[in-house]
């Protein structure tokens, strides 16, 4: 120590710092010296871990994880011997690679639909909805997110932007039909979290698809919360007024939206 200290009593402030700066280190995690081996679960072991048996695992993806609960990337660090960055970038290869090859069917299961619409009409009617023409329901579901800040050199308010008024929260909304079999048959978005439903009904086009399909959707409906006016293929819930005629309206609506919270 008596030999580097007149050392350091020679250098200016900049020598200095950018010396410090060389054995300034971050702390970083320790990534296990693992490699995963799925051949190595029993079924029992891959169902608790992944709802899946090992077979089922191989046929959806390799190394794409489905617990029962979210894990973050540091906790799958553990497991898979990755990074969380490395693991980041899997992960968003593994969506993006997802969604290219099956785009079409993530936005509507027509295939499916076509063949089971009746048997979707009939589930939801003797559920105990008194019409007998609604395959599906509809919503909008917002996913929060943290607060976004500006790009660099852009002047925008991105707060602003995904800001939702009535939920409160920086998020972006996500649109789905359901259908009584608890398949999502339409998936959409995302969208800014301060558009509201209508508006991510109108852009993504769902309207016109089941009107481009009117081979399979023609006299059947969509079911929607009082946000979905009535269209091609949609209805949303029926007002209220004094009249006889709407109170009627209003008790059905009241049935079929039992049915949908089932």
């Amino acid at each position: 120590m008596d030999d580097v200290l007149p050392f350091l009593l020679d250098l200016n402030g900049e020598e200095l710092y950018e010396l410090l700066t060389l054995y300034d280190h971050p702390e970083r995690p320790i990534i296990p010296d693992i490699r995963f081996n799925l051949a190595s679960l029993t079924d029992t072991n891959a169902e608790k871990e992944f709802r899946f048996d090992v077979r089922g695992v191989l046929e959806l993806a390799r190394l794409f994880e489905l617990p029962d609960y979210p894990n973050r990337n540091y906790d799958m660090m553990q497991r898979f011997g990755r990074s969380p960055s490395a693991l980041s970038r899997l992960f968003s290869h593994i969506v993006l690679y997802v969604y290219d090859r099956y785009q079409e069917i993530i936005y509507f299961q027509k295939r499916v639909c076509a063949e089971r619409i009746q048997m979707y009409c009939d589930a939801v009617h003797a559920c105990g909805a008194p019409t007998k023409n609604v395959f599906g329901f509809i919503d909008g579901t917002k996913i929060p997110v943290c607060r976004p800040r500006a790009r660099p050199g852009k002047k925008e308010n991105l707060q602003k932007q995904v800001y939702s008024g009535h939920k409160r929260v920086h998020c972006m909304n996500f649109q789905a039909v359901v259908v009584p079999d608890d398949l999502a048959i339409h998936c959409w978005g995302p969208m800014e979290g301060r558009r509201h439903d209508i508006t991510t009904l109108r852009e993504s086009k769902l309207a016109d698809y089941l009107a481009d399909h009117h081979d399979v959707f023609n006299g059947y409906i969509i079911y929607g919360d009082p946000a979905y006016v009535f269209g091609v293929g949609l209805q949303g819930r029926w007002s209220v007024d004094e009249s006889e005629e709407f109170q009627q309206d209003d008790e059905l609506s009241q049935r079929i939206c039992g049915v949908e919270v089932r």
